[in-house]
């Protein structure tokens, strides 16, 4: 990962944040990524996507990729199964 924006494990200090993704200037969670990913939608060329899509392919490619529904469930925290 060579692109400036991503941080790597080693950049975020043990105990100083709780958050995940951290914003390095303020050590805050970032508050919105929307420029972040209109940025990376341009450039893998899926404009019209919203990242609740790539949600929904996660749970196609497990499906397709051999787990069961209430697998897929637990995975993506839904708490009851809706047809």
């Amino acid at each position: 990962m060579e692109h400036e924006s991503l941080i790597r494990c080693s950049d975020v200090k043990v105990g100083v944040t709780r958050y995940l993704f951290v914003n390095k200037s303020t050590q805050r969670s970032f508050v919105t990524i929307t420029r972040a990913w209109y940025r990376l939608r341009a450039k893998a060329g899926i404009e019209g996507r919203r990242i609740h899509d790539l949600r929904h392919s996660f749970a196609s490619f497990l499906v397709n990729g051999g787990r069961s529904l209430y697998e897929v469930q637990q995975i993506l925290g839904h708490l009851r199964y809706r047809p």
